[in-house]
């Protein structure tokens, strides 16, 4: 964009250099950040990972050169932020439970029976156990749309929780795909637990990857896009074992076409109306809805108090969920 200078009469150009990237692959700056897994104290530096927190190469924001190349198609930096449906999924499966103690009033000490909140709080905990240990534990992973690669990277740092035996990070995009190397790198020791692949959802599977070979598929804010859904859960059904699970972390913001008389115009769906949306296709392809995981289930737990910045009741004020499927025998 030409600034025109009056009283010299010469053209300077904007300055847009703060929006590039330094290895050139999105019009972002990608800067480390801190995120936090465990609510440990840390004696680690701002720069450091270890057993509370992972460091995260990200963009704050999409820059507007960003939004028109995704416009003209010519490049999708969604994946180099890390969204909401994310730090949901951190959440839920990478932090640490708290310790559960004795609420019964035939306990030892005649401990007062729990409280409604309590009880509820006591159930949620129970259902992220039951998951952790039949979808986590030991288990072998692969992320769709993997993007900065937190996901993965938030379950394979937990050092004392749950942590799979493996992750495949998968994305279609390349920029992406060396983006999540190199945070995997920064943040993974042992190598052989993670590989990180290039796949197209709804394709054939690239040489070497078995169909219905991983325990448990996992994505995080991937539908921005309706027709990616059919894709989606085409790829997520071939991958995952009989029984296995899908967890979809997402915020909805896919359009889809709207009955408002407004002659079929596209409106971002309502949270029930893209879930509903989500489950049908789902069983298309035999993947069941089994439960879902909301911010507010969460919040219970920890008593209102997230990880990061993002807090409960901004994840629940934007419709963010964790849809859990089971892959049924066809």
């Amino acid at each position: 964009m030409a600034n025109n200078a009056k009283e010299t009469g010469t053209v300077e150009e904007d300055d847009w250099s703060s929006f590039m990237c330094s290895d050139g692959t999105a019009f972002g700056r990608h800067e480390k950040t801190i995120l936090r897994i465990s609510d440990g104290h840390s004696t680690l530096k701002n720069d450091e990972v270890g057993r509370h927190q992972i460091s995260i190469q990200c963009v704050s924001a999409l820059s507007p050169l960003d939004m028109i190349d995704m416009y003209h198609g010519s490049q999708d930096a969604t994946g180099n932020r890390v969204w909401t449906g994310a730090l949901l999924f951190l959440e839920a499966f990478a932090r640490d439970l708290p310790t559960t103690k004795s609420t019964s009033a035939d306990g030892p000490n005649g401990e007062l029976p729990p409280s409604l909140d309590e009880s509820i709080a006591t159930t949620i905990q129970a259902k992220l156990c039951r998951l952790r240990a039949q979808a986590i534990d030991d288990k072998s992973i692969v992320e769709l749309g993997c993007g900065t690669g937190i996901s993965g990277i938030s379950i394979l740092a937990d050092y004392e929780g749950s942590s799979p035996a493996s992750v495949t990070f998968t994305d279609f995009d390349g920029p992406a795909l060396d983006l999540c190397r190199r945070n995997c790198e920064a943040n993974i020791d042992d190598k052989s637990r993670y590989s990180v692949q290039q796949l197209e959802w709804g394709s054939d599977l690239p040489e070497g990857e078995q169909v219905k070979s991983y325990d448990t598929v996992v994505a995080t804010d991937v539908l921005y896009d309706i027709s990616s859904l059919a894709p989606l859960m085409q790829t997520a059904s071939k991958l995952v074992k009989v029984d296995g699970y899908f967890f979809l972390s997402h915020v909805p913001r896919a359009s889809v076409e709207a009955n408002n008389g407004d002659c079929g115009s596209a409106a971002v769906a309502h949270a029930d109306v893209l879930e509903s949306l989500i489950m049908e296709e789902g069983l298309k392809r035999g993947l069941c809805i089994e439960t879902f995981l909301r911010p507010s289930e969460l919040s219970s737990i920890w008593d209102g108090i997230s990880l990061n910045a993002t807090s409960f009741a901004d994840m629940d004020s934007v419709g963010a969920a964790v849809m859990v499927f089971r892959r049924l025998q066809l």
